[in-house]
C-alpha cells in the first residue's frame, strides 16, 4: 500500500449529524406542508412507541459510544480507526450509531403523527450507507483486511440477522407464511 497517497481516514460525503438534521428539519417541512399523518396507527400507541423507539436509540447510542470510548478508538468519522470494535452492540450492528440516528426519525413519526418523518428515515439511510458507510467499509478494509472482512461476515451493516433456525421455527409454526425479506431460495419447503 502507497502510504503517501492512503489518507488515514475515510472519505465521507457529511457528518452523519448533519445528515440527520437536514432529514429532520425536511421531515418537518414536509410534514407542515402536506400534513400526512400515520393514518390508522392507533392513537393511544403512538407516544408509546415514540418513545420506545427514543429509548431504544438513545441505549444503542450510548452503548456504542461506551464500546468505542473502551476501547480507545474515536467516534468521530474523521480521524483514524484504531482498532475494529467487536464488543458489546457492534456484535449486533456494525453502525449503531446511524442506526440509532434513523431509530430517532421513525420516532418522530410516531411521536408528531408525521409520516414525512418515516420518509426521511428512509433518504437518511440511504444517504448514510451511500456517502458514509461505504466509504468507511473501503477505509476499514483497506487498513484492516482480513480482520475487518471477517467482522463483515458475522455482523449486519444495520442491524440484527435473523438466525436460520429461528426461520425454520416460523416456517413450520405457520405453513406458507414467507415474509418478504426472507428469499425463496433459502425456504426448505
Amino acid at each position: 500500500m502507497n502510504k503517501k497517497k492512503f489518507k488515514d481516514r475515510p472519505l465521507i460525503m457529511a457528518p452523519p449529524p448533519t445528515i440527520f438534521l437536514c432529514c429532520l428539519i425536511a421531515g418537518a417541512g414536509v410534514h407542515a406542508l402536506f400534513r400526512a399523518t400515520l393514518g390508522s396507527f392507533p392513537e393511544a400507541a403512538r407516544p408509546w412507541t415514540g418513545g420506545g423507539l427514543l429509548a431504544l436509540a438513545g441505549l444503542i447510542a450510548a452503548s456504542a459510544f461506551l464500546a468505542l470510548r473502551r476501547h480507545k478508538t474515536p467516534f468521530n468519522p474523521y480521524k483514524a480507526t484504531i482498532r475494529i470494535v467487536q464488543t458489546g452492540v457492534f456484535r449486533f450492528s456494525r453502525n449503531p450509531m446511524y442506526l440509532s440516528l434513523a431509530l430517532l426519525l421513525f420516532a418522530a413519526a410516531f411521536l408528531f403523527n408525521a409520516f414525512s418523518f418515516i420518509l426521511m428515515a428512509m433518504v437518511f439511510m440511504v444517504i448514510v450507507n451511500h456517502g458514509v458507510i461505504q466509504p468507511e467499509e473501503t477505509y476499514l478494509e483497506r487498513k484492516f483486511g482480513d480482520e475487518y472482512r471477517a467482522y463483515t461476515a458475522k455482523v449486519r451493516r444495520w442491524a440484527l440477522a435473523v438466525k436460520r433456525s429461528v426461520v425454520k421455527r416460523v416456517d413450520s409454526n405457520f405453513p406458507g407464511y414467507h415474509p418478504i425479506w426472507y428469499s425463496s431460495e433459502n425456504r426448505s419447503s
